[in-house]
């Protein structure tokens, strides 16, 4: 039995490593780091990028966001991946794009292969991936592939439009944006 999950989380592995070079064109990845740090994954040159992110596991952020009522952003990321890196160092250092973020969502960076179980559970299978979750904790939109801030912008716009609002103090169903 334990042969077989060992066998199992290799094909993950193998699987995660040929679909993200197909998707993102990335190198092969090198030998991962054993790490039970939180999810978000900061190991950035110090950029304002690594402060757009919550230092939160991912059970911390959907709580928070239910808390504070607002969307959870998560960026699946891996420090082979050359397009996260670009993103690291255009999109999320964007004025514009934390502007945006900040006051709107809770942010947290997932690193596949330091986080490989949340990775499973989120069903992360390129980088970099991103994924908003509504404060209920339900699934909004996924993308896959680099976004340059302009891009990006335009992508949370059309996300935030299908976003339920807060709830009312009374409980009642969220209602949607028109």
């Amino acid at each position: 039995m334990l042969w077989c999950m060992r066998l199992q989380k290799f094909l993950f592995t193998a699987c995660l490593a040929v679909v993200s070079l197909t998707v993102c064109n990335c190198a092969a990845p090198t030998a991962p780091s054993a790490s039970s740090s939180p999810v978000a994954s900061n190991a950035t040159n110090g950029s304002s990028a690594s402060q757009l992110f919550a230092q939160s596991t991912l059970p911390e952020a959907r709580a928070q966001a239910a808390t504070e009522h607002k969307l959870l952003l998560v960026d699946s990321t891996a420090s082979w991946c050359p397009p996260c890196k670009q993103m690291e160092k255009t999109t999320w250092t964007d004025p514009a794009v934390q502007g945006r973020v900040r006051p709107k969502f809770i942010a947290i960076q997932v690193d596949v292969d330091q986080q490989r179980s949340v990775a499973e559970e989120l069903k992360i299978e390129a980088m970099p991936t991103l994924i908003v979750f509504s404060s209920d904790g339900k699934e909004l939109a996924r993308s896959v592939g680099y976004k340059d801030p302009k891009t990006l912008l335009s992508w949370l716009d059309e996300v935030e439009s299908k976003a339920p609002t807060a709830p009312s103090k009374q409980g009642s169903a969220p209602v949607s944006k028109p």
